[in-house]
């Protein structure tokens, strides 16, 4: 429903502004 697909955006969201800090920037 509405609420799960929130609640995994801002999952999706968190991970994607944490993780590249975890990993070498690819240049």
């Amino acid at each position: 429903d509405l609420v799960k697909m929130i609640v995994v955006g801002l999952i999706a969201s968190g991970v994607a502004a944490t993780f590249p800090h975890l990993l070498p920037e690819p240049r």
